[in-house]
Parts: C-alpha cells; structure tokens; sequence
C-alpha cells in the first residue's frame, strides 16, 4: 500500500513548525530558575537544609559537595525568587544507602519531594546516557508529595522494593505521586512490591502508584512486578492519568500486570505488550475510565479470561484506532455484564470479543501481522520505546480514521509513538505508522 506525498510533506512542514516553536518541557517553561548541580553519588543528607545551598558539610573555600538527596532537601525548602528549581545530575548510577523506616522528611529511605511553593526539574544531563537513580533494593526510590508541578526527565528508575506493605501509602516501589507529576524520557524498569503474607491487597503499583494527576510521554515501564498493577496502579482517589509515546511491557503480576486503574486514564500512540497476569490478565484491568486512541495491545498474557482488557461493573472503556491483538483460540476482551467497552471507530480485533458496540471502521477476526515487540527506530531521544511494527498487508495500514487519527480532545496525532510521521488522511491504526520516503522540492540556482 502507497502513502500520499503529499499529506505527508505538508505533515512534515506542520512537525517542523511544532518543533521550533515547542522545544521546552511543561516545568522547564518558567522563566526563573534556581539551578542546582549534583556533584556526587554518594547518597548524603544536606547539612544546613534551610539554606539554599546544596551542601552535605561545613562550607569552606572548595565548591560544596551536593548529593542529590541534599539537593532535594534545598529544593524543598527554597524560598527565594525563582519560580523553578532545576536539578542536574550527570550520567552517573547515584544509588539510595540511609536506610530508615518509612518517613516523609527526606532523611533517608526514598527521595521526598515536598515542596508547596516551587516547580521542581529533576533532570539528566545526558538524554543519551540518562541517569540512574536506584533504590538498591532498600526502599521506594522516589515519593512525590508536592502541591507544585514536579517533571523528572532522562532519567532511570530501578531497584525499588517493597515488601508486605499494610498501608496505601506505602505502595509504588519505583514511584509513588499524590502530587502533580511529570515524566519525559523515563525508564522505569525491575521494580517490585512483594508480598508473602496472606493479604496481598496493598501490594501494588511495582513501577508507579498514582494518587495523583500524572503525565507520562516517551517512556518505558517495564519488569516491574506486584500482586496487582505490576506496571502501574491508579487507585479511586487519584486525580487523573495521561499517557503518550510510552511502552507498558514486560511487567508480571497476579492480576492487571500492565495497568490496573481506577480513574480517568488516556492513553495515545503507546504500545501495551508482553506482559503477564497470573491469574487473569495481562493487559489493562479498568474499573474506571480508560480511552485508547492508536495503541497496540498485544503479546500479553493470562491463564483465564482476556489476555489485554477487562472492564468491570461501572466501568467505561473508550477506544479508536487501535489494534487488539492476541493469540488464536484467547480472548482480547472480557466485561461484567451490561459494560462492554466502547468502539468510537477504526480498531482492529484478532477476535470478536471486544466488538459488541462495533461500529465504523472496526475490523473484527483479523489478523493484525504485527512484527516482533523491538527497536523500530524513529526521531532521536533519551529513552526509545519498543513498538510492534505493521507488516506488508496489515489491514492496519491505512485503515485509521481518514480524517486523521485523533486524540480524545479531537487534535490530530501529526506522528506516531516513535515520533514519525502520520498520514493526515488514513492514517494507521495503533501506535506505529508505517515509514514513508519524504520528498523535498529541489531549489534551482
């Protein structure tokens, strides 16, 4: 099948624009910056807290040594006239060491951001080589409880581990918000809540617990586990979730091994594969709101009932052009009675088991040919997710919306999860576009 030329070159002229003139992230947009660089990975407190200087000893002729924990203590506590306060940590592994119950003061255990007056960027100097930070196998790695915008970006988070949590707000191994949370170019990966007690109903959220509102674009979350919600947990209190360009995958859990939600969920151009429910679904278990728009379910696994969806009693489930794809003989789907999810045009469905509400553009018992979960490349970044390729023939290439794939607020996904290129009209249907050549006019002298 053929792409048009030229769609597409108005497509890449129209990406063009959008690049120069929006090359800031949502917390690096202030004007005002209170930068800090961390200088050491030794994990140490702040000596003078209420200062707003990083420091973990005695000032003296020399630069001060700042750990990153010492720099989110100052972060916490700054008071001066800069709207936003910049974190840099270099390419480095800065590992959690003060061992300490549970506590929210930032003096050991995991990171504590607290702050109620500044924007915090916690951010890796190298998109390239993004930091790691890890919670070495000791605690949660980082708890999120500002009223102000936090963002962390290039950045790795691992080695989160928590075990027999009794209460809520000891869940999310990797990262737990109630706050209002950013990230961008995070990899979330080999995070775990375990459980080996009786009650494992706490034991949740292994990479993120989400009490708050988060935002996540150009990420990967992945070989995490939890009793439920391996890859991420959104309880009924929390605010709301939106997820772009990010990949759930590889995360193992009894039930819900990529997402278990609650709340308003959105997820566009994003990919949710390879991973395992023990006991039944692998996917996505929704008791809330959920809208997929371009995303592509599939490789998960369960031993009962649907290997990608199941939506509960009072629960909504919203999709358009996306792909729902799973072994022969194995349900996509399954719902409690009288709540089958909702198609809202142009999916595609290796079996009928989603497709009660079937409606303009859906396929139903279709083979998606689909290539191998891996590196398809695309625009250059700090973390690259995986994708499923479409292969020669996919009824998914050009089979979108022909006016456009769209998100939920009816704007037009100008590219796919890999940050290339979509039809403007016929667009493909999940999280990958099938590549096309470019041409540019040749400008005679």
């Amino acid at each position: 099948m053929f792409k048009s030329r030229k769609s597409s070159l108005v497509g890449l002229i129209i990406l063009l624009l959008i690049t120069m003139t929006n090359t800031q992230s949502t917390v690096n947009a202030q004007s005002v910056t209170h930068t800090i660089y961390v200088n050491t990975v030794l994990d140490l407190n702040d000596f003078t807290p209420t200062d707003a200087i990083c420091n973990t000893g005695p000032l003296g002729p020399y630069r001060p040594t700042c750990s990153l924990r010492a720099a989110i203590t100052t972060a916490n506590n700054y008071n001066g006239p800069e709207s936003l306060v910049h974190i840099n940590i270099y390419d480095h592994t800065y590992a959690l060491s003060i061992e300490m119950p549970e506590e929210d003061e930032n003096l050991g255990g995991d990171l504590d951001i607290q702050t109620t007056t500044k924007d915090i960027l916690i951010e890796g100097a190298d998109p390239v080589n993004p930091a790691v930070i890890s919670g070495n196998g000791m605690s949660r790695v980082l708890e999120n409880n500002a009223s102000s915008s936090v963002e962390l970006k290039h950045l790795v988070i691992t080695g989160g581990k928590i075990l027999n949590p009794s209460v809520w707000s000891n869940t999310g191994a990797g990262i737990y918000n109630s706050g209002s949370l950013t990230l961008t170019d995070v990899l979330i990966e080999n995070n775990q809540v375990l459980c080996d007690v009786s009650d494992c109903t706490k034991a949740v959220g292994g990479g993120l617990m989400n009490y708050g509102r988060l935002t996540i674009h150009n990420s990967t979350i992945s070989n995490n586990k939890a009793s439920r919600g391996s890859g991420i947990f959104i309880p009924s209190s929390a605010i709301g979730t939106s997820i772009a360009k990010t990949t759930v995958h590889n995360n193992l859990s009894a039930e819900g091994g990529a997402i278990y939600n609650y709340e308003p969920l959105s997820m566009i151009n994003s990919t949710v594969s390879s991973n395992a429910g023990a006991l039944s679904t692998g996917g996505i278990i929704n008791n809330g709101t959920l809208f997929l728009g371009n995303v592509t379910l599939a490789s998960n696994y369960a031993p009962n009932g649907a290997v990608n969806l199941y939506n509960a009693s009072n629960a909504t489930a919203y999709f358009r052009n996306t792909i729902f794809a799973a072994p022969a003989g194995i349900r996509n789907c399954t719902y409690a009675e009288n709540y089958s999810p909702v198609s809202q045009g142009y999916n595609l469905f290796s079996d009928d088991s989603c497709a009660s509400g079937k409606t303009t553009g859906d396929l139903v018992n279709t083979d998606p040919l689909l290539g191998p979960l891996a590196n398809n490349g695309g625009l250059p970044s700090g973390i690259t997710t995986w994708t499923h390729s479409l292969l020669p023939g996919s009824k998914a290439i050009n089979g979108g919306n022909p006016a456009g794939c769209k998100d939920f607020d009816d704007g037009v996904l100008l590219t796919d999860q890999r940050g290339m290129l979509r039809q403007l009209q016929a667009c493909d249907k999940g999280a990958y576009e099938v590549s096309f050549p470019v041409f540019l006019p040749i400008i005679l002298r």
